[in-house]
């Protein structure tokens, strides 16, 4: 493991747990978010965006692989019931040695659940 895994390994618990100040401490102020269906500019647009996610849902680690100050964070990201749905993902973290500065993250929106989407 690396220094730069594990803070990021401390934000996916922390956002997984729900434990968002951990997670928010976690980022720069001027931290980015691309994804499929959001974008955010800062931290603060990011988390108040992702506060309103549907409960039941978990990031299951596949792997992941550090690049100097990047890391790749390849996972399912589970719903429970009723879809009990798993959609692989990809994220690429970038840090600047002891926050996050932004993460890109990809994935299929064909395979995100209809119902979980619209809430």
């Amino acid at each position: 493991m690396t220094k730069q895994t594990d803070i990021v390994r401390a934000y996916l618990k922390a956002f997984d747990d729900r434990d968002m100040a951990t997670a928010r401490s976690l980022v720069r102020d001027d931290f980015k978010f691309a994804g499929a269906i959001m974008t955010a500019n800062s931290a603060d647009e990011f988390f108040a965006m992702v506060s309103n996610m549907p409960a039941g849902t978990k990031m299951v680690t596949k792997r992941m692989l550090a690049d100097g100050n990047h890391v790749v964070h390849e996972f399912d990201f589970v719903f429970s019931a009723p879809s009990g749905v798993s959609v692989p993902m990809c994220e690429i973290i970038d840090l600047d040695g002891e926050k996050i500065t932004a993460i890109n993250l990809y994935f299929d929106t064909a395979k995100f659940p209809q119902a979980e989407a619209a809430e």
